[in-house]
């Protein structure tokens, strides 16, 4: 409560104390003879107390009803606000906001609780005030309705929504993390498979080509030898029909170059099985003369 609403009904309990320290100072100053006096200036105290107390009880009454007042309208926001957020922002702005509210309903209970205690301490011997007590009572009664922990009970809910979202949050943070683990995985294993792919196709591909190279140098080298048979061939044949040429010209007249020949090498061929039979006989002439000198020795 504002010390400046409070102000008032201090000065008029101030005023209320110096007014009766007044009267009981006079009372002890006058002497019996001055009864009359007395009796006239207490008389017009009481009346002046009489309209004093119940202007206090009804502005300090008003005071506290006013609190009581602005403490529901808090309190009432706090229980309309929604709490079914699905997001940590909106949660953590709701959680602030009742947080708030609390904070200022906890100090205006105080202060309405610590105004009536006042009101009831201060007025409860006073007869001429029953009906701002009887409207203080009331007010307090309704007071009771305000309960804090109604609000506390949804500040503790959203922080267990909070906690909820916060944990969900973070699995499917986890759960987004080990599916890029994975797609980068799979990434990175058909990457490998390609490049095996392309590897294995490329050996192929040398081996291919070697072994063309291979058969194209084979190839080659049969038809080079092929080329070179029929040169050979070729060069038989013209070195042949030369020396028949040769053979024909050398032959008189009327000779078979051919039957020439064939007789030419009749004869070598005889004269070649003389010379080895005179060999033979030589061998076996040898043979003989070693063994008679043996038998003479």
């Amino acid at each position: 409560m504002d010390s400046r609403k409070r102000k008032p009904f201090k000065q008029l309990i101030m005023r209320m104390t110096f007014l009766s320290l007044f009267v009981g100072l006079s009372s002890q100053l006058v002497s019996e003879t001055e009864a009359a006096f007395l009796s006239n200036e207490k008389e017009t105290m009481s009346i002046t107390t009489a309209d004093i107390f119940p202007q206090a009880a009804e502005e300090t009454v008003k005071e506290l009803e006013q609190n009581y007042d602005e403490a529901y309208e808090i309190y009432k926001d706090s229980l309309d606000k929604p709490i079914n957020y699905n997001t940590l922002d909106e949660i953590a702005e709701s959680k602030q906001s009742l947080t708030s509210n609390l904070e200022q309903l906890i100090r205006l209970m105080t202060e309405f609780n610590s105004l009536y205690e006042e009101i009831i301490t201060t007025f409860k011997n006073e007869e001429n005030v029953k009906v701002s007590l009887r409207k203080a009572n009331e007010i307090y009664d309704k007071s009771t309705e305000i309960e804090l922990s109604k609000i506390e009970k949804r500040i503790n809910q959203l922080m267990d929504k909070e906690e909820d979202l916060k944990e969900q949050e973070k699995q499917e943070l986890k759960e987004q993390k080990e599916q890029e683990i994975e797609e980068q995985e799979m990434q990175e294993l058909e990457e490998q498979k390609e490049q095996e792919t392309e590897e294995q196709e490329k050996q192929e591909l040398e081996e291919q080509k070697e072994q063309e190279i291979e058969e194209q140098e084979m190839q080659e080298l049969e038809e080079q030898k092929e080329q070179e048979i029929e040169e050979q061939e070729m060069q038989d044949d013209k070195e042949n029909k030369k020396q028949n040429e040769q053979m024909k010209d050398e032959v008189p007249d009327g000779k078979d170059p051919k039957k020439e020949s064939s007789a030419e090498e009749t004869s070598t061929d005889n004269k070649e099985k003389s010379e080895g039979d005179d060999s033979t006989e030589e061998k076996d002439d040898t043979a003989d003369k070693d063994e008679m000198s043996s038998e003479t020795k």
